[in-house]
């Protein structure tokens, strides 16, 4: 498919395959791996978990608007605003590309991974010490540590647990040589995550 090609249900997998596969050289900002090998660490890690499909999905595609704003004007039907030109929107981006075609679940755990960081570092002592040097540098740009306002609001989001995990797992994902499984492997879970089309 191009990429250029209207998004469908049947067609989403494969322009996720494709985005994937194009990013061999973009780091993670500050990291020495890409952000595929990010994201694919981080389903590899949610397996070996025992997670199930949704977890394992939303851990897969939590970092996908990275890649959004890696690729050249993809036709994504994104607002008027920038999304997908932004890296500092990832999150944003990537729950908006991610809506029409999975469950609230797996967009919330992708909408709400970097505020996740800010509620864990807030609400857990020490937590910070498990980010990366990186992770931990960029934590004041994303607003550092919850106000208890923000504590309490971010505690009624209705898959607080599933946002939690994958944020938990997020944070164990940066080693260089960590073998993962190919992105395509993980296309029949995807399937089987997909909401129904209509």
């Amino acid at each position: 498919m191009g990429l250029s090609t209207r998004l469908t249900h049947e067609n989403i997998v494969e322009f996720l395959a494709i985005i994937y596969h194009r990013d061999t050289q973009s780091l993670y900002p500050g990291e020495q791996i890409t952000v595929a090998q990010h994201m694919l660490q981080c389903a590899s890690i949610a397996e070996q978990q025992g997670e199930g499909d949704t977890v394992v999905v939303a851990a897969l595609l939590h970092d996908v608007g990275h890649l959004i704003c890696h690729s050249d004007h993809l036709c994504l039907d994104l607002p008027d605003d920038n999304l997908s030109d932004s890296d500092q929107r990832h999150e944003e981006a990537g729950a908006v590309l991610l809506g029409k075609y999975f469950p609230q679940a797996v967009v919330d755990a992708v909408r709400f991974h970097v505020m996740a960081k800010r509620y864990l570092c807030t609400t857990e002592p020490g937590y910070i010490g498990h980010l990366s040097p990186a992770s931990a540098g960029t934590l004041a740009g994303q607003g550092g540590l919850m106000t208890e306002v923000e504590v309490h609001c971010f505690q009624q989001k209705p898959h607080l647990d599933t946002n939690l995990k994958v944020r938990r797992i997020d944070d164990k994902a940066n080693a260089p040589d960590f073998e993962h499984p190919d992105f395509l492997r993980y296309g029949p879970m995807i399937r089987r995550v997909l909401t129904t089309p209509g």
